[in-house]
């Protein structure tokens, strides 16, 4: 199944893959579909390796490497300049601490001469103050940029030093030699700032000993005032200050009460290691790496393969173990495009920072060729919308908007946003075709322009769907002669068809009712509690008064005796067919039983007679316009499986149904409500409570709540 998804999410194009990289001497990284990379590169104290995947619509991390001068004014100190930055909430903050960071940090260390916490230190604040200065100019114009933050993993080798500074849960990892075994073990350098720490969480109640509600434990996921995992952070400016959480802010973001004091902090956690022989590199990652791998998984990897495309190595684990956890394949993880790749894993960035014993401990190096690289990814044009958060967002920038766009253009941007939609073949919660054959495909965009109504224009289409109708009628027992043809007609979907039945049944109840010269203006209809929603629709649309009939738990069948009650049996011809004629022939449910008035569609519909194009047609439905492709798609399926072909696919759905129910069984936490006999389905409940569709929906299935 998963690997048919694959095929059915490929883009109608490839996205540019130009990687991201400035001018000059880093543009040496090489991009394969979702993946940047730089397997090898030389910086002044070794060598290194940069990779970064996107999984996101817009690559939220961002990364650097920069090696020689640590000073402005290129006379020293020298080393080499480290950063990871896992943006969330959008790009800005990580791309405008990939422009600045290090420029601050060069700035203060001319002005000391010298490395330093002190430098590091000042150098974070500048950037974070520099981002705040751009969130209270653009406000009037981009009021959502202030809910745009990112981590900041930072490290700086100099005169044999390493400093290690860390905001968020990026993550340094250390590779050291045991010379007794030669084992080479993982020591973490950098402390985290994620809630999901209990000392994280001590560290926020004891600076908000008034709020009761700093974190907050939600759906299973510890939370800063239920929104964000991490404590500390550039950016995120509406949890820094007051006056930017408000309106226009987008209400999810919005507290309830004020607050006085900054909820999130942007003072780094910094740790000063001095090299010594034994160690051998440091790993620096984004946290969508550490979500599959282990410190000492990841320091494995490295260790026992060459040094040359080792931080791409570590990719490639990731995902392959992010692939395992979906039980799916890695090729196949590889054909998902930007957006929907979030679904199974985040942005990941490796930067591997090998370290030589000879080269660690020079502190100065003239001769030295300074690099500077960027992690690199697929950015989308700067005449492309980003994929907006709310469809008022939306409407607002198309309104804005008064140049015309490329097609190119126009079709990239909307086939980005629509990624960010649920799968369909993941799709549990709801009445869909979640698959259809290529030649089924095929037929349906050849006719997807051509309109039902207009009968006289084409007649072979509404031949096809007058066959439907009677192939579908006949299957159902429909009264019809040998040589009279069903009366029917297609639907959108069964709303639709339950509108036109309840219509059909009222104006039968009021002619009825004149006839006996009785008052007709109000009908009672008498319905069970679990039948489809959109019955309580058609009663407030066409002043039904609706009275429920409760079932019993556990049971789909009601509690007391309804006499007299027309039953409507209600299916989707566009969609499937029922099992009944296929797997239980023998039992009589259709239009044979007396009380059964109407499937879905029948000649018991109101109808009206209408002029369209000179020519007299009659219409059943609601709607007057819709397209003839799913009908003619309809025709296909029934040509092609026959009754054989659709008795095979129902009896294998209720093997599938078996084998489901068979396995919710023995997990244990499941009530199964359904019988083996019937529809085959597997309905359940849970015996305890558990946010079971917010964690599914994580990985990208849609379970009803």
């Amino acid at each position: 199944m998963l690997s048919e998804l694959m095929n059915f999410l490929r883009a109608c194009f490839r996205p540019n893959s130009d990687r991201y990289a400035r001018s000059g001497s880093d543009a040496g990284g090489k991009q394969d579909g979702l993946l940047w990379y730089k397997d090898s590169g030389q910086h002044l104290n070794g060598d290194f390796s940069m990779a970064v995947v996107q999984a996101n619509n817009l690559l939220e991390d961002q990364s650097q490497i920069e090696s020689g001068s640590l000073s402005s004014n290129e006379s020293g100190p020298f080393g080499t300049f480290v950063g990871v930055y896992d943006g969330h909430g959008g790009p800005e903050t990580s791309r405008f601490i990939n422009n600045h960071l290090f420029h601050h940090l060069q700035r203060f260390t001319a002005e000391q001469k010298s490395m330093s916490m002190d430098v590091i230190r000042k150098a974070y604040q500048a950037t974070e103050e520099g981002f705040m200065s751009l969130v209270a100019s653009q406000w009037p114009m981009n009021p959502q940029i202030a809910a745009v933050g990112s981590c900041c993993l930072v490290g700086v080798i100099c005169n044999g030093t390493l400093y290690v500074a860390n905001l968020g849960d990026s993550r340094a990892v250390l590779g050291r030699l045991v010379k007794a075994t030669g084992e080479v073990l993982a020591i973490q350098l950098s402390s985290e700032h994620n809630v999901a720490i209990e000392s994280v969480r001590q560290e926020l109640h004891s600076l908000h000993p008034d709020d009761s509600h700093i974190v907050v434990l939600k759906h299973n996921v510890w939370r800063v005032k239920g929104l964000i995992q991490i404590s500390r952070s550039i950016g995120d400016v509406y949890l820094k200050k007051a006056e930017f959480n408000r309106e226009p802010l987008f209400g999810k973001f919005r507290l309830r009460e004020p607050f006085k004091r900054p909820i999130l902090s942007s003072e780094p956690s910094i740790s000063v290691h001095q090299l010594q022989p034994e160690h051998q590199f440091i790993i620096f990652a984004s946290d969508g790496l550490w979500e599959h791998l282990s410190n000492q998984d990841a320091v494995d990897i490295v260790q026992n393969n060459p040094r040359s495309g080792s931080a791409r190595r570590l990719v490639k684990s990731a995902l392959q173990e992010a692939a395992k956890k979906r039980e799916m394949r890695y090729s196949d993880l590889k054909k998902i495009d930007r957006g929907v790749r979030r679904h199974f894993h985040d942005d990941i960035t490796v930067i591997v920072v090998f370290l030589d014993s000879n080269l660690v401990s020079r502190a100065s190096s003239g001769k030295f060729t300074s690099i500077s690289v960027r992690g690199g990814g697929i950015n989308l044009p700067h005449n492309t919308l980003a994929p907006c958060t709310t469809p008022t967002e939306t409407a607002g920038l198309i309104c804005q908007r008064t140049q015309c766009r490329s097609k190119e253009s126009a079709c990239q941007n909307t086939h980005y946003e629509l990624q960010l939609d649920g799968i369909p073949k993941l799709n549990l919660a709801s009445f869909v075709t979640t698959a259809m054959e290529e030649e089924c495909n095929k037929l349906i965009m050849e006719s997807i322009n051509k309109n039902y109504v207009v009968m006289d224009e084409y007649p072979v289409a509404t031949e096809l769907h007058n066959r439907c109708v009677n192939m579908i009628g006949r299957l159902f027992n429909a009264p019809i002669g040998e040589n009279e043809d069903a009366i029917g007609v297609v639907t959108v979907g069964s709303s639709e068809a339950i509108m036109l039945a309840g219509l059909a049944l009222k104006k039968r109840w009021q002619n009825k009712r004149k006839a006996q010269g009785k008052p007709f203006h109000k009908l009672n209809v008498g319905t069970s509690a679990n039948v489809q929603v959109c019955w309580e629709k058609f009663a407030r649309c066409f002043e039904v008064e609706l009275k429920e009939v409760k079932v019993r738990q556990g049971y789909y069948k009601r509690t007391s005796k309804l006499d007299g009650i027309h039953l409507f049996m209600l299916m989707q011809p566009v969609v499937a067919l029922l099992p009944g004629p296929f797997l239980y022939a023998e039992l009589e449910w259709d239009f044979r039983l007396l009380l059964v008035k109407s499937i879905n569609v029948s000649g018991h519909k109101t109808c009206f007679p209408y002029n369209y194009l000179g020519t007299d047609q009659p219409t059943f439905t609601l709607n007057f316009s819709k397209g003839s492709s799913l009908t003619i798609a309809q025709y296909y399926q029934l040509i092609c499986l026959g009754k054989e072909g659709y008795r095979s696919v129902m009896e294998k759905c209720r093997d599938n149904a078996m084998v489901l129910k068979e396995g919710l069984e023995k997990i244990g936490c499941f009530n199964i409500l359904s019988k083996d006999n019937g529809v085959p389905v597997v309905a359940f409940s849970l015996k305890d409570e558990y946010e079971l569709s917010e964690k599914l929906r994580r990985y990208g299935w849609i379970v009803p709540a």
